[in-house]
């Protein structure tokens, strides 16, 4: 059962193929399928892709099951809970998609113990993971370190595994910083590389530098060894052509992590600095290929949204659903996206899972006034040009956020995100297949 090839790529029986050669000139074709939530990677030569026998034997090792529709691939092995704990910032980013200032809401207590409460219900016997975000959270170190002792005491009782993540700006005072190495958070931090791109993309309230606040912060998190750290870099014009460089500097800083996330237009994303827009396709994919290489030789593992998913496939490519996140704004507004964050946003609607009530003080997720059944991405990626894509077993259809951004639609593929995929995907799973099978 196969389909027509498209990028090198073609579907067997569901499952994406992808054609390799050795050096040594064998060819063959790699299949990508997952076997109990792991990637395994087999291959096929030319003449046995239309054997029944081939066939039969990879349904009995269990090959095709991740393509049943009853298998329960939605739920992950850990519950995300996201509280959004201040609307407040210190820096002002040129782009940020919250268009955070220094005036907005902070969430109270009842609300944030609510939220761990009602999550770890959710995760039920599952891990969670406390995620704090915002805004900048190291503004509110008081609700930080509630937060971690308020979660042991669910768990505590709840018997569940818990760890703490944080997505800042990286400026931070002692205390905090100490709060987060003593509980071993899994550290964000929001830096666009360069002293000269990230001290004009995030300078801080009142337009001062912030290249060296952050860099000194982040030697002394790398010195105490004991915190997981991934730098998220946000890819505008101005600093595409310096994503090698930015794999350098975490080299040099002994950073092992680097998230490339292309800048969308909204908040103050949507501003009129043409060197504040999106890279041209061509750039990105160029200069995300060289970061790839480089990163191979210093030890820096590159993400980018084309193949984040790439080890759980196939799964939709948000994880925003209640089974596996809430995001609690400051005033307890409940999303299934980050960027959405209370019932003001404009797309509130889409992404809605549940409000604070008021009256009864508690938050009532899923419910009948949200107005609508939980949120789960297929509802919106449904796009009939991804039907017969070998590479839609990996990027789930995208994100439905940034496609309704990027196009007005949530039904719609954004062109510029599918050819940047249909290059680096190929280009990563072909890398994936070697260091199985040897060059």
């Amino acid at each position: 059962m196969l389909q027509e090839k498209k990028q090198g790529m073609q579907l067997w029986h569901g499952l994406p193929l992808l054609e390799v050669e050795h050096k040594n000139g064998e060819r063959f074709w790699a299949f990508y399928t997952n076997i109990n939530r792991e990637m395994f990677i087999g291959r096929l030569r030319d003449s046995e892709i239309n054997f029944p026998e081939k066939y039969d034997q990879a349904k009995r090792e269990n090959v095709f099951d991740c393509l049943n529709k009853k298998q329960d691939t939605s739920k992950f092995n850990s519950m995300g809970i996201v509280l959004c704990l201040t609307e407040n910032c210190n820096l002002r980013c040129r782009y940020c998609f919250l268009n955070a200032e220094s005036k907005g809401k902070i969430m109270p207590l009842d609300i944030m113990r609510d939220a761990i409460k009602k999550g770890a219900e959710i995760a039920s016997e599952r891990e969670i993971v406390v995620a704090a975000f915002g805004g900048e959270p190291c503004l509110e170190p008081s609700l930080l370190h509630e937060m971690v002792d308020y979660t042991k005491s669910i768990c505590n009782k709840t018997k569940q595994k818990y760890s703490f993540a944080i997505t800042t700006n990286g400026i931070m005072n002692k205390d905090v910083m100490k709060l987060l190495m003593d509980n071993k958070f899994f550290i964000t931090i929001s830096m666009d590389g360069i002293p000269e791109i990230q001290n004009y993309q995030r300078p801080l309230a009142n337009g001062m530098d912030t290249y060296d606040l952050v860099e000194k912060n982040i030697k002394t998190l790398v010195d105490s060894r004991r915190n997981l750290i991934k730098i998220r870099s946000t890819i505008t014009k101005k600093s595409v052509n310096t994503m090698p460089d930015q794999v350098r500097l975490l080299s040099k800083l002994k950073l092992n992590y680097l998230h490339f996330g292309i800048v969308i237009p909204s908040g103050r994303g949507k501003n009129a600095d043409i060197m504040l827009q999106a890279p041209s396709s061509d750039e990105f994919i160029d200069n995300l290929k060289k970061s790839i290489e480089l990163g191979k030789q210093l030890g820096v593992n590159v993400i980018a949204f084309p193949y984040m998913g790439v080890n759980v496939a196939p799964l939709q490519y948000c994880d925003g659903n209640l089974q596996n996140r809430i995001v609690v704004g400051a005033s307890g507004d409940v999303s299934g996206c980050l960027e959405v964050q209370s019932k003001e946003h404009e797309l509130f609607d889409f992404f809605k899972l549940g409000y604070y009530n008021e009256q009864n003080k508690e938050l009532c997720i899923n419910c009948k006034k949200t107005q609508k059944k939980q949120f789960d991405c297929a509802d919106f990626n449904n796009a009939a040009i991804c039907t017969d894509c070998p590479l839609q077993f990996f990027c789930g259809d995208g994100c439905p956020n940034h496609n309704y951004r990027l196009t007005g639609s949530f039904n719609h593929i954004s062109e510029y995100n599918c050819k940047i995929t249909k290059a680096i995907l190929p280009y990563v799973l072909r890398q994936l297949y070697h260091s199985t099978y040897g060059e």
